[in-house]
């Protein structure tokens, strides 16, 4: 086990340098000075080049990378632009928000997709497994952002029950995040209904039924909790999706997580925070993979043994 978790440690240091590569070059690619932006379009040439030292953006790439990479190894994710604050303020400001969002998101979509991959597994080829299926595909088909609209519409707009955007106590994560979670909850139906399927025709289930258990203990104790395994990757994998998901949820509720946050840093050419941003985020990704698969390791040995 220690010899899979060495082997696992190097590729996740491995794929976070290749991370950092590439949210460093993807914002130097996109047009724009920030130093412009930051002075204006009249601002004279001189304001640019003192603005443009001060940041140490004359200096060649390779060397404001390797200055770049000396801080984050130190906790220094730089100064913003905008702000002139340090960018790892900015983001604990935000981290929070968009932490909690994806929370709630994750635990409503994960019990509605459960029991809707349940309820359509255990009725196959009738209505309600068409229904089950519908709203699944559905719920991944349908764009984000619509949904997200057609919320604000319908509840703000037209019920006035709850805020459209902002962060006005807890009342406001409510439409954000029920946005952010209908395609994870969408992707567990689906896992579920298509485990549960498979558990059911499995020896053991038949059994069951066969000692005269009801059909409720058939289906929770033995055909559930046996399909929960290759679910709940799905859903550890899918925490990452949810704060990168959160880019556009956001941008659409105005709500002030990492996702706005990215948003408007890209808008104004902010390379500090738009690169510790991207690291953030996908080292979330990277480090979710890592337990999983760790887990799975735990689990079955013959999965760290062929590694």
């Amino acid at each position: 086990m220690i010899a899979y978790l060495c082997k696992r440690l190097v590729s996740v240091v491995c794929t976070m340098l290749v991370v950092s590569i590439v949210a460093f070059s993807f914002i130097h690619l996109i047009p724009g000075e920030p130093a412009r932006l930051l002075a204006g379009e009249k601002a004279p040439q001189e304001t640019i080049e003192r603005i443009t030292e001060k940041f140490g953006l004359n200096q060649p790439l390779p060397v404001q990378y390797i200055k770049w990479m000396s801080g984050i190894l130190k906790g220094d994710f730089g100064t913003s632009f905008r702000t002139g604050r340090p960018v790892s303020e900015e983001i604990a400001l935000r981290y929070g928000n968009t932490f909690r969002m994806a929370v709630i998101a994750l635990i409503w979509s994960v019990i509605v997709g459960l029991l809707i991959g349940v309820w359509s597994g255990t009725h196959a080829g009738k209505w309600q497994d068409y229904t089950g299926i519908t709203v699944a595909v559905a719920g991944q088909a349908v764009p984000e952002f619509w949904i997200g609209l057609m919320l604000i519409y319908i509840f703000s707009i037209r019920l006035k029950w709850l805020p459209a955007s902002g962060m006005a106590g807890w009342k406001a994560l409510i439409l954000p995040a029920f946005t952010l979670g209908g395609w994870l909850a969408a992707t567990v139906a689906r896992y579920t209904r298509s485990s549960m399927l498979e558990t059911l025709r499995e020896d053991y289930t038949r059994t069951a039924r066969a000692k005269g258990l009801s059909e409720r203990v058939v289906v929770w104790k033995h055909a559930f909790r046996n399909s929960m395994i290759s679910v709940v990757t799905i859903v550890g994998v899918s925490f990452g999706d949810l704060l990168g998901g959160a880019v556009l949820i956001e941008t659409v509720f105005a709500y002030p997580g990492l996702g706005s946050y990215l948003v408007d840093s890209i808008g104004l050419r902010d390379y500090a925070a738009v690169q510790a941003l991207i690291l953030i985020i996908s080292a979330h990704y990277v480090i979710i993979n890592l337990l999983v698969d760790l887990l799975y390791a735990a689990i079955n040995p013959e999965i760290r043994l062929t590694q």
